[in-house]
């Protein structure tokens, strides 16, 4: 069976690996866009081809959506307010989510 990457086409393996190895440095695969170099981000390329100006390879994309948040926030001390109800009742339902899954009941 062969696998498609469109609804027409069968996947061109050597073409993926083309494209994958122009955003990727080896032996280590590490890729060539990050942090370091703002995602490769090019506001010329926004402007005129793209909308995030940061190629087309959406694993970059990704990339930086998931990179770009930055540290984990420390919660435990913040202070809600009335209008941070649904944050409110989101989290108290995960707590007991997770007390359940713990306990080996059905979340």
């Amino acid at each position: 069976r062969e696998t498609h990457t469109s609804f027409d086409q069968p996947v061109n393996k050597e073409l993926m690996r083309e494209q994958r190895l122009k955003e990727h440095s080896l032996p280590d695969y590490a890729p060539l866009k990050g942090r370091h170099n703002n995602y490769g981000f090019d506001p010329e390329e926004q402007a005129r081809e793209t909308y995030t100006g940061m190629g087309l390879d959406i694993n970059v994309h990704d990339q930086w959506a998931v990179e770009s948040l930055g540290a984990i926030q420390d919660r435990t001390q913040e202070h809600l307010g009335k209008t941070d109800i649904a944050i409110i009742r989101y989290r108290r339902q995960l707590r007991a989510a997770i007390a359940a899954v713990k306990e080996g009941r059905e979340a």
